[in-house]
Formats: C-alpha cells, sequence, structure tokens
C-alpha cells in the first residue's frame, strides 16, 4: 500500500493540484511559502531584460533545467500568480528593494503546498524516472532517503501529508475485505 500512496501523493504535488485536499490541513510555517516564493521570483528574474521588458511567456533565456521545468508547470497555469509577483519584482527594482510578499494573498492565487511541495522534490531529485507513476518498482525506501535530505520540518510536512495518502489506502483495503 505504500507504493500506491507514495505515487498518488507525488502525481498530486506534481500537477501542483490546488483542489481541496489533506494538505490543507498541514501546518505550513509561512516562511516555507516565502522560500518558494523567493525561489520562484529567482526564476522570474531570468526571464526578465535589462531593459525592463519580460520575455514572452516569462520563459528564463537559460530554461531547461529539471527546476525550470517544474517551476515553470506552476507559474504557466496560475497566470494571475504569475502577473503578481512580476509586477512586485518590477516595483522592487524601481524602488531597489525586495519584492513585497504578501502570503495570503499568493495563496489567493494559487501557491499551496502542492506547489511548495514540488519545488522541494525538485530539491531532492524526486523525479518521475526514480519514481514512475506505474510499475511494480519498490520506491517508499527511496523516496525516505530523498527527503533526508530536505530539513526537519519539510520532512515531517511530507511525511504527514504521506501518511494521510497511506491511511485512506489501508482504509479502502480493510473496506474491500
Amino acid at each position: 500500500y505504500g507504493n500506491v500512496s507514495l505515487k498518488k501523493m507525488l502525481h498530486t504535488i506534481r500537477k501542483c493540484s490546488s483542489m481541496k485536499n489533506d494538505s490543507e490541513s498541514l501546518d505550513v510555517p509561512d516562511h516555507l511559502y516565502v522560500d518558494a516564493i523567493k525561489m520562484i521570483d529567482a526564476y522570474l528574474l531570468r526571464a526578465r531584460h535589462p531593459n525592463g521588458t519580460w520575455n514572452q511567456g516569462f520563459l528564463p533565456f537559460d530554461a531547461g533545467s529539471q527546476r525550470s521545468d517544474s517551476t515553470m508547470r506552476f507559474i504557466l497555469f496560475r497566470r494571475r500568480f504569475t502577473h503578481n509577483r512580476v509586477a512586485a519584482i518590477d516595483e522592487a527594482i524601481n524602488n531597489e528593494t525586495s519584492p513585497m510578499i504578501d502570503v495570503e494573498e499568493l495563496k489567493a492565487l494559487g501557491l499551496n503546498f502542492n506547489v511548495i511541495a514540488n519545488l522541494w522534490m525538485v530539491d531532492v531529485d524526486v523525479n518521475e524516472t526514480d519514481f514512475p507513476a506505474s510499475g511494480k518498482k519498490r520506491i517508499v525506501p527511496k523516496f525516505l532517503n530523498r527527503i533526508l535530505g530536505l530539513g526537519l520540518t519539510k520532512q515531517s510536512l511530507l511525511m504527514d501529508y504521506f501518511l494521510t495518502f497511506l491511511e485512506v489506502e489501508v482504509k479502502a483495503a480493510k473496506a474491500a475485505g
């Protein structure tokens, strides 16, 4: 049941799903959202010309890395979020300050636990090749090993999230007999 649960969790994270689910019950500290926003801002800055214009589609000039692809899925899917961040970056550059970050406003625009967990998965190389959505490969031990590269708070949140998926699978199995 562990493999099935982990595959479902990773699929949900990879989609950056903003649907109502068990991730909303996690107590995610705001500083983790701020860290994710800073990563996204750094990504977006790579699409800004020195003259102040933005590359079409906010594509960085050096796009193509796995993190870029993962982040790009999120950015392209949530245009209001992207335009909010672009405006904040432009204002910060014009005022020679750091971009403003309003976590609650950005959550309302689509930033959620699955988005930041997606960024964490890229950081520790939990990718679709090593963790396929189908197949009989045992992936839970590898996943647990990889998340050791994250801080304790992130590890704890991911484990709590995984356990919610596992609980659903176990309940379904018990109900099926």
